[in-house]
């Protein structure tokens, strides 16, 4: 019941449009002879002053004839006026046009476009865009030409003849359908659109549909001297020496421009044909006609059913094929999928068509490939152990089908393997595989099969990789804060003997279990424990010190997760704990002498990174560090630390040496300075601030005076007294620098005399 009402909603669905367009069961044509066969119309309804399209479908059965227009002119219509013509038609199996417009200018006989002697029907379209020409054969245009002036006045309009005397060879011959004259430039689109599909008549702008549908096909139809006008125009077509006797020449017969097609879908509502299917699949058959189930003409078309596997045609069973549009069941369709050596089979249906006139049609054929299903199939791999990351090994790779055709490659069925490396290879049943660096957590192979209906089955098959374990670091602890880090070494820790210190991760270890282990030469080692993060040292040394040690070392052995797995254990960095020895003596190196302002830069002789200095100035502290500038007269000393243990450097006492710049001011005789008297001034008297043992006295003192003259010229004198000197009457700067041999001190000083005005006798 269910099937039932489905083909009822199906023929429902085809029945509303095709009521409106399809009437294959009364279709005909009109047979023109070649020789003096015409239709005419006069007055014709189209004059050529304005735009318009005339329309119509054909079959050329001309041939032989030149390829010239000259003499072989085939016309299949024309326009006549006084000096004006349009005709159009075939030179040699080609397209050909000849107008001539209101100015006098005249195109020629021109041929364009390919071939129509091919049996086919075709569809021509002219159309008049006032100023161009346009052609479309089958919708496409071939031929596009300016016209000058206009085609006014048409005054007939003729199928199968032109407008001039009766010529052999220049008549159409072959069948004409489908003759429309609009009053209007049809667009391409609309042309397109509605080519291949009937009219009602009453389109806007039709001025003549005639669908040469009179008579009985190839009977006796003698009486019948016009061509029905469909639209309500009244244009009828006058017949003239068609012979309308029984037979297939100068008469209505079948029309040879109905196309019927199959479709077949999985199911009936779906849009898209099948190109294939798999063996046993239903699938719903339909004749089609002009894109439409023609389920409104059931009663007058009759349908047999044929197929062709390539031995030729044969019928199908009437019980199960039959009819416009039907089902066909699970299991109709199938072949022998156990023996095929493809994978498939190619069969063509087509339908032949009787309708209630007499004209029989044969659809176009319909090819359907029918596909085998794909059986289950596995994947076998040798060796099927487990890997360790990083091996490299040669699977031998395997596919398991009943399915001959998938054993054996062939015909539409292909065979595409996925390698664990992404690499794909396709179309084998077995292969070999060489892994390289095996990767965790497995290598996999997957295989697709296809068929020729695109339907796959999938398998996959996988060997187990060990992860190779990864290790990370070990560090020592800051809580208890007892280590001390080496400055160069990351890895070495000192600790002060009494103390205790821990150990722990620093960086992840991964696909590993841990093992903690210590040892006093790094060549033996000893357990500690499995897993934990952190790993106590107790106080260091304890009794299970071998006697003479000063270390102990930590690493973690990381040791798969899986065992046996074949990969071999990795190790951790090495972290060393050495028991901190008393600092060794030292002494301060640098200079015992400076100059006021300058500085000595302390350091200790023999300086060890992995010690704290701490230096002190007469009993203060004062810096800390490897180095000490040291700016004042005192004694310095540093305390060397390990962080157990302290020692002293002897005491390293500083002399600071300071001259001090003494001038005079002008000696007698002439103490006030005057004018143009000679003055003396002196700087003997400069000394040590505070004399020591290295700054005694001036004896080593070394003086240099400068001054500029009455003349502005620069001058200068050497040793402590400056005698004798005349200073210009704007006054001068003596400027004096004294320099000790002994200490490297230098000092200076200056002073400014103006003299007075001259001494009065």
């Amino acid at each position: 019941m269910k099937n039932q009402i489905l083909t009822f909603l199906i023929l429902l669905f085809w029945f509303i449009p095709v009521y409106l367009i399809a009437q294959p069961c009364e279709d005909r044509e009109l047979d023109f002879d070649g020789v003096n066969d015409m239709v005419q119309l006069a007055p014709s309804p189209i004059t050529g002053m304005g735009a318009f399209t005339v329309e119509a479908k054909f079959r050329s059965a001309a041939s032989g004839g030149s390829t010239s227009c000259n003499g072989n002119f085939k016309r299949l219509f024309s326009f006549i006026g006084s000096g004006r013509r349009l005709e159009v038609g075939e030179c040699g199996g080609n397209p050909s046009i000849f107008w001539m417009s209101s100015t006098g200018n005249s195109s020629g006989a021109v041929s364009f476009g390919p071939n129509i002697r091919d049996g086919a029907c075709h569809h021509l379209a002219v159309v008049y865009d006032p100023g161009q020409i346009f052609i479309y054969l089958d919708g496409t245009l071939v031929y596009n030409q300016v016209v000058p002036g206009t085609f006014s006045p048409f005054t007939t309009f003729r199928v199968g003849q032109w407008g001039g005397a009766l010529s052999p060879n220049e008549n159409w011959q072959g069948a004409v359908d489908e003759v429309r004259l609009w009053e209007i430039a049809r667009t391409q689109m609309e042309i397109n659109a509605f080519q291949s599909s009937f009219l009602t008549g009453s389109e806007t702008g039709l001025e003549v549909y005639w669908k040469m549908n009179q008579g009985v096909p190839a009977g006796n139809n003698t009486g019948i001297n016009l061509v029905t006008d469909l639209t309500t125009n009244g244009n009828d077509g006058t017949l003239f020496n068609f012979s309308l006797t029984p037979g297939l020449t100068s008469n209505f017969v079948c029309s040879g421009c109905l196309e019927f097609e199959i479709s077949i879908k999985d199911y009936a509502t779906r849009t898209i044909d099948l190109q294939e299917i798999c063996s046993g699949d239903p699938v719903h058959f339909c004749l089609v006609f002009q894109d439409q189930v023609p389920l409104a003409y059931i009663s007058c078309l009759s349908v047999t059913w044929e197929y062709n596997d390539g031995g030729g045609w044969a019928p199908l069973p009437g019980n199960i094929y039959s009819g416009i549009c039907f089902p066909v069941a699970p299991g109709e369709i199938a072949l022998d999928c156990s023996a095929s050596v493809t994978g498939f089979l190619d069969r063509h249906f087509r339908a032949s068509i009787t309708s209630s006139d007499g004209c029989t049609f044969t659809s176009k054929e319909y090819p359907l490939r029918v596909c085998c299903p794909i059986s289950p199939a596995t994947i076998s791999l040798n060796p099927a152990t487990a890997l360790c990351e990083g091996d490299d090994a040669t699977i031998a790779v395997s596919l398991n089908s009943v399915d001959p055709f998938v054993m054996n490659p062939a015909g539409q069925v292909s065979i595409e393997w996925t390698m664990p490396d992404g690499t794909l290879i396709n179309n084998q049943s077995t292969l070999n595989y060489q892994v390289s660096g095996a990767s965790p957590p497995q290598e996999c192979f997957d295989v697709v099969i296809t068929n020729c209906a695109a339907k796959q089955f999938t398998a996959t098959a996988c060997i187990t990789v060990d992860q190779e374990p990864v290790c990370g670091t070990i560090t020592g602890m800051p809580n208890p804060p007892n280590l001390i880090p080496d400055l160069n070494d990351p890895d070495l820790y000192f600790i002060c003997p009494g103390d205790d210190a821990a150990v722990g991760i620093a960086t992840p270890f991964l696909h590993c279990n841990k093992n903690w282990q210590y040892s006093f030469d790094q060549i033996t080692w000893f357990p500690l424990g499995i897993s934990n993060n952190v790993q106590n040292t107790n106080i260091l040394p304890s009794y299970y010190w071998p006697l003479g040690a000063t270390s102990i070392f930590y690493q973690v052995e990381c040791q798969p997760l899986s065992t046996p797995s074949g990969c071999i254990p990795c190790f951790s960095n090495i972290v060393e704990i050495r028991l901190l020895e008393a600092p060794q003596p030292d002494v301060i190196v640098g200079d015992g002498q400076i100059c006021k302002g300058d500085f000595s830069l302390l350091t200790v002789s023999t300086p060890d990174p992995n010690l704290q200095y701490t230096w002190l100035c007469d009993g203060k502290e004062v810096g800390t560090g490897l180095t000490f500038n040291a700016t004042e007269p005192a004694c310095y000393w540093v305390e060397i630390s390990n962080g157990c243990q302290v020692v002293e450097t002897p005491w390293f006492c500083l002399e600071v040496c300071e001259i001090i710049p003494k001038i005079s001011c002008p000696l007698p005789i002439n103490e006030c300075a005057y004018l143009g008297t000679a003055i003396s001034i002196t700087a003997c008297d400069s000394d040590f601030a505070e004399p020591s043992a290295s700054c005694s006295d001036n004896s080593g003192f070394t003086y240099t005076w400068t001054w500029t003259d009455a003349g502005g010229v620069s001058q200068s004198a050497s040793g402590c007294d400056l005698m004798n000197v005349i200073p210009p009457a704007s006054g001068t700067t003596f400027f004096l620098s004294i320099f000790d041999s002994d200490s490297g001190c230098t000092a200076s000083d200056d002073i400014s005399i103006i003299p007075c005005p001259p001494k009065q006798p």
